[in-house]
């Protein structure tokens, strides 16, 4: 019997556990309307730091979620990994990864890292 070669890459989330919630009126994180996710960490390559030059921000962290449903972190606006509070700068939504998957840039929220 044959073996069958599958080229298919599963991505893997397992380096830790990102809280996502929207702001309340105040600015601060919306507790009750949070979303607990798994996620990976990803490498700031050039492509990255030229997408946040291009959107006048830094990026501290860039990291990939699985992607449950389409345009469901555009209300999101914040991130907490480890205790830590990070805005969501941008997020791009990749439908050919198995399974699909968000790559998230967050800064630190706390730190105006606008241009």
């Amino acid at each position: 019997m044959k073996k069958i070669r599958n080229s298919l890459d599963a991505e893997c989330f397992k380096d830790g556990i990102v809280w996502f919630y929207p702001l309340t009126r105040k600015g601060e994180p919306d507790k009750e309307k949070g979303r607990r996710f798994y996620f990976a960490e990803r490498n700031l390559t050039f492509k990255r730091i030229f997408e946040a030059r291009q959107i006048q921000a830094e990026y501290t962290r860039v990291i990939c979620v699985p992607l449950t449903a389409p345009g469901f972190l555009g209300k999101m606006k914040c991130a907490v990994i480890g205790g830590k509070t990070y805005r969501l700068e941008s997020v791009q939504e990749i439908y050919t990864a198995f399974p699909p998957c968000a790559v998230v840039g967050l800064s630190d929220r706390n730190i105006d890292t606008r241009l």
